[in-house]
């Protein structure tokens, strides 16, 4: 099934999209390494906050990035289209080996715009240690939670990683 002109059917094969056995949100990211964080991205489920969705490879991110998560976004099929076809327009001119340069983040994300708010690509190693402000940002706000006062931007140490796993499975910047 793809979507199509039709709302209906649309909106069938969107929520045909939806796994929880293998959320793209839910996913590990040690071992699905590759992802991206958005904002509003949860706005079907009621609520305009965001969260990371992790791929397996590089390739399954752009393809999701230029598929499947514009579909689960998208309000409706024409929204979608026109979405669908922005988000392409970039990737078409972005080689694989450049998809996590920050050159690249902002024509997604202004692709992306009706439908969602894309703050950061990356990796899982970008996440624990990378030094870009989204990076800094989310390890700050763990380790203030946790009470950290001492380079809490810093990278994070492997003993904390197991609770850094639960933190960014609910982060909603």
């Amino acid at each position: 099934m793809s979507p199509n002109s039709q709302d209906s059917s649309f909106d069938a094969y969107r929520d045909s999209l939806f796994d929880e056995e293998d959320c793209p949100s839910m996913r590990n990211p040690q071992e699905n390494r590759f992802g991206f964080y958005s904002r509003n991205s949860m706005k079907i489920h009621g609520t305009d906050e965001g969260c990371f969705e992790w791929y397996p490879t590089a390739a399954a991110l752009r393809t999701a990035l230029g598929g499947d998560s514009l579909v689960r976004l998208a309000d409706d099929a024409e929204t979608h289209a026109v979405v669908h076809r922005r988000v392409a327009d970039v990737l078409a001119t972005c080689p694989p080996e450049k998809l996590f340069d920050d050159a690249v983040l902002g024509p997604l994300a202004e692709a992306m715009e009706p439908i969602t708010d894309l703050v950061w690509i990356g990796t899982f190693e970008d996440i624990l240690s990378g030094r870009r402000p989204f990076e800094c940002d989310v390890r700050s706000l763990f380790r203030t939670g946790a009470g950290d006062d001492e380079d809490v931007d810093g990278p994070i140490e492997p003993e904390e990683i197991p609770d850094f796993l639960d933190y960014i499975a609910y982060y909603v910047g």
